[in-house]
């Protein structure tokens, strides 16, 4: 079977999203091969099945992989370039959209996400923070660290209990899961580490803010990911003044 490589090198929430596209091909035969952007590379420790390369080195087939427009398939005799990257589908949203591209059902896409968790980082990382018995966890940052990176400064959950801010300096977000399982509360801007939070089928006490708080944007409302993450979390959207 031909390989498969697919182009979604950036986003990381957008890269374990994906990964069920990845498995889907994996189970017909084909060789999947995922470029991903190079303070990314270590994704390749904690995820199995595609083979991940940094996108800043040679690879095969790196010359069809550049030719592959945003949202496009390309066939070539070699291999099939994928590009997640930019798929739009009208109604669907971005991430919808990708799932849509090779039409396969995004539902169940958090059974695919399968993460090798490092205990070890993880350990370093809660004895680094000293955390206290009870806590709630903060995350207030989202995007592509460290080209872009943007902070919702409105995730101020009011509580008697200590707050831990989570830290993009401290760890890789993986190291993140051991603090993750002792937080009485997750406070977190819709981003990657929500995904993270997924995997872990953690179901009570999360909640999840919008990325912006402008009156006029649209994603406040969650339509664009709230079929995608846990009914039992709580969103935090226009109609709710924080």
């Amino acid at each position: 079977m031909k390989p498969v490589i697919i182009k979604q090198s950036r986003g990381l929430g957008d890269i374990l999203f994906c990964q069920k596209i990845a498995h889907q091909f994996i189970q017909k035969g084909h060789p999947v091969i995922w470029p991903v952007f190079d303070p990314y590379y270590h994704i390749k420790e904690y995820l199995t099945g595609p083979l991940f390369v940094s996108e800043d080195v040679d690879f095969p087939f790196k010359q069809h992989y550049g030719a592959c427009g945003y949202g496009q398939q390309m066939d070539t005799e070699e291999c099939t370039v994928i590009c997640l990257d930019g798929a739009s589908s009208p109604g669907l949203g971005t991430m919808r959209s990708k799932y849509k591209l090779v039409d396969i059902d995004y539902r169940d896409w958090d059974d695919f996400l399968n993460i090798k968790r490092n205990k070890e980082r993880e350990q370093q990382l809660i004895d680094r923070l000293n955390l206290p018995e009870k806590f709630i966890l903060v995350n207030k940052y989202f995007g592509t660290p460290p080209m872009c990176l943007s902070v919702n400064e409105r995730v101020a959950p009011v509580t008697d209990l200590p707050i831990v801010q989570l830290d993009l300096t401290l760890g890789r977000p993986f190291d993140w899961m051991g603090v993750f399982e002792r937080a009485a509360e997750i406070h977190s801007v819709e981003t990657a580490f929500c995904y993270i939070i997924q995997a872990m089928k953690r179901t009570e006490k999360v909640f999840i803010y919008p990325r912006w708080l402008n009156a006029d944007d649209t994603r406040v409302d969650f339509d664009y990911c709230r079929d995608y993450f846990k009914r039992e979390w709580t969103f935090y959207g226009e109609q709710i003044h924080l």
